[in-house]
């Protein structure tokens, strides 16, 4: 019998498919349970029809929680905020996100009716916008941030 048989291979490749697979298992639930960023809403404003929710969400991250992401995330009222499953950040719904430190003045949130958002940032610096979207779903967002390239 040798060695390095057939059964011999076939076995230890078994045996490191599975070590392979019980890692990536605990890693992804180590990292959902302790996601390297923590999140939070800020505030939050209703539609005048009762029917959507746009919220000023903030995600710290980094050692001391000095990276800050500042984002407006839309849903509908009574929904959660849906987060992706292994960073946990709420990106579903993100209309405006921006990087910013902790004296940056949050966005002002304003409905102009039932389908139309303002999002206000006059201090958010341009060029840290990460995200600008101009519609989601039947939602028109609009931004003043006070800079040439505002509309």
């Amino acid at each position: 019998m040798a060695l390095f048989d057939r059964r011999t291979i076939i076995a230890s490749l078994a045996l490191g498919l599975g070590v392979l697979i019980m890692l990536g298992a605990t890693s992804a639930t180590y990292f959902h349970y302790t996601p390297p960023c923590s999140e939070a809403i800020a505030s939050e404003s209703i539609s005048p029809d009762g029917h959507w929710s746009a919220a000023v969400m903030e995600q710290r991250c980094g050692p001391d929680d000095l990276e800050v992401i500042v984002h407006v995330n839309l849903r509908r009222v009574g929904e959660p905020v849906r987060a992706v499953y292994l960073s946990q950040r709420a990106e579903l719904g993100d209309v405006f996100a921006i990087e910013q430190n902790s004296t940056d003045p949050y966005p002002i949130l304003e409905w102009n009716s039932t389908r139309h958002l303002t999002i206000r940032c006059p201090g958010c610096p341009v060029a840290h916008i990460k995200t600008r979207e101009e519609h989601w779903g039947p939602i028109t967002v609009r931004y003043e941030l006070a800079y040439p390239d505002a509309h």
